[in-house]
């Protein structure tokens, strides 16, 4: 399993806050579900935007890779987080 550590490296700091206002700026669509992403929804909205890994950090993504940095939806990014979380419990089991 990945430590906390490991999880959330990246994704604190000045460099992860321009590399989102980078995402937020320049994509306009969710790439799990392909539809338009409201930028003014506030944080707390299932609907509003996030930054979400192509290639999982758990499954070595770089964590302030452009190229692996996508805009989604909240719930999208909470979807994937779930399954990813469930995958990694189902490999520890083995």
């Amino acid at each position: 399993m990945v430590d906390k550590y490991t999880h959330d490296l990246g994704r604190k700091g000045a460099r992860w806050e321009e590399v989102k206002r980078l995402v937020f700026a320049t994509q306009t669509h969710c790439w799990r579900c392909g539809r338009y992403v409201d930028q003014s929804l506030p944080p707390n909205d299932r609907m509003s935007r996030t930054v979400g890994h192509v290639v999982a950090l758990a499954d070595g993504g770089r964590p302030l890779d452009l190229d692996n940095l996508r805009l989604e939806h909240r719930s999208c990014n909470s979807k994937a987080g779930r399954a990813m979380q469930a995958r990694l419990r189902r490999s520890e089991s083995l």
